[in-house]
């Protein structure tokens, strides 16, 4: 017996009253084909999906998504019409890179993220990798810089805070980090977007920030991460080793050097900084949001910190102007702040070869990576890739409001990164101002 091939174009998955095929079919405009052969007497085949893209050229990579519509835009469950935050439904996803070539298909789970964000009109999308759907983890090198190539999860982000502004805040601060110091941060991709064959706009392809994300980047077990948030929220493992650090420094006399190198016998002191040294050039004064801290439980290991979700910074989305300072904001003189966001600064600043050190690196920095030679060339690059999509996407969302807007919100950013620099040297100068001896 012949097998019957029923499919459908609308992102469901085909049934034995699904459309015939025939001999042919033609394809008008972007379509998810899904296909399923029927046999009588016998189980259906496997689904087999076929995104087709007509008349597109896009010069990012394309993830396509698919799912039954009523899951993702149904009235009453419908995660993406009523902004649910905690459902998982089943989807299909494939992704081709810059030089439209497949790199992966398949079966996967989709959730929508974020604390705020996913309530915006674009919502940010958590693709999940679980053999329920299909593949139990996704083996594919999904970033150039990154060894990694396995991945339980990633993340597309809706630009965030900044999506009515520049929309690649958090990348600019990202890209201004990544390869230019020790510094644990959150992996950035732009790509293009397809749901049920509908344009959904530009997104940004980020690393779930998890054991997995550890486990994978770092080649470590799962089960010996912590990993803690903010003001001591676990995210994996526990809290125990970093309350114990958090109260010797709130204890410890730490301008005393013994007592000081007890505290950095626990953490990385030379990744801190630099942490600390980013968040305040780009203006990055809401200290009390967004941190992540983590260590393996050998006990040789020490405490690092995790850049992400930086674009509350460069002057926008309640980041500091390129005049303000924010050293000394983060060095515990904001009464707005809680003590627990700027504890940690505050106490090491006390020891004065960590200030000096400090001090000495910014002084190098300012002079090398956040010279505005360097962080013009990045921010230009970042523009020339967001150029040419960018007026589709503002016609899908309508935010940013339109390319003048877009253009004002990146001049924005220039100047920024043209100014702090001098406006740095200066709150230095003046928070720890040089005596003659």
């Amino acid at each position: 017996t012949e097998a019957e091939i029923r499919f459908t174009f609308d992102g469901s998955e085909p049934k034995k009253n699904s459309i015939l095929f025939g001999t042919s079919f033609n394809v008008i405009r972007n379509y998810v084909v899904k296909a399923r052969a029927y046999v009588p007497g016998k189980l259906p085949s496997p689904v087999v999906t076929m995104t087709y893209f007509i008349g597109e050229n896009i010069s990012l990579p394309v993830i396509s998504i698919s799912s039954n519509s009523g899951h993702l835009f149904g009235f009453d469950f419908g995660i993406m019409n009523n902004s649910i935050k905690d459902r998982e439904v089943p989807g299909f996803v494939e992704y081709y890179d810059e030089n439209k070539n497949l790199g992966f298909s398949t079966g996967v789970g989709l959730r929508l993220f974020g604390t705020t964000i996913f309530t915006l009109p674009q919502k940010p999308i958590s693709i999940r990798f679980k053999s329920k759907f299909g593949i139990d983890e996704l083996q594919y090198k999904l970033f150039e810089e990154r060894e990694n190539e396995k991945f339980k999860s990633i993340q597309l982000r809706n630009g965030g805070n900044d999506y009515n502004l520049s929309y690649f805040r958090d990348g600019l601060a990202t890209n201004l980090l990544k390869g230019n110091m020790d510094i644990d941060y959150q992996e950035y991709k732009p790509c293009v977007v397809f749901i049920n064959g509908d344009y959904h706009g530009i997104y940004e392809i980020r690393e779930k920030l998890d054991d997995d994300y550890l486990s994978d980047n770092e080649l470590i077990s799962t089960e010996n991460i912590d990993i803690i948030e903010d003001s001591l929220t676990v995210v994996a493992g526990d809290e125990k080793d970093f309350q114990q650090l958090l109260k010797m420094i709130k204890t410890l006399k730490l301008s005393r050097d013994e007592n000081f190198e007890l505290v950095a016998s626990k953490m990385d002191m030379n990744e801190y900084i630099n942490y600390m040294i980013h968040k305040i050039f780009i203006g990055y004064s809401i200290v009390d949001y967004n941190n992540k801290y983590w260590r393996t439980k050998d006990k040789s290991t020490k405490w690092r910190w995790i850049a992400h979700d930086m674009e509350h910074a460069f002057g926008e989305v309640s980041g500091d102007k390129y005049w303000e300072n924010t050293f000394e904001k983060v060095s515990g003189n904001d009464p707005l702040l809680p003590e627990w966001s700027t504890l940690i600064f505050k106490n090491l600043l006390e020891n004065i070869a960590f200030r000096d050190q400090v001090i000495q690196r910014f002084a190098v920095y300012l002079t090398t990576i956040y010279q505005a030679e360097i962080t013009l060339n990045i921010l230009d690059s970042i523009k020339t890739v967001f150029q040419n999509p960018m007026p589709r996407h503002i016609q899908r969302w309508n935010s940013p409001p339109n390319i003048a807007t877009w253009s004002r919100n990146i001049d924005s950013l220039r100047n920024y990164l043209e100014k702090r620099p001098a406006y740095i040297r200066e709150h230095i100068g003046a928070l720890f101002p040089v005596t003659d001896s």
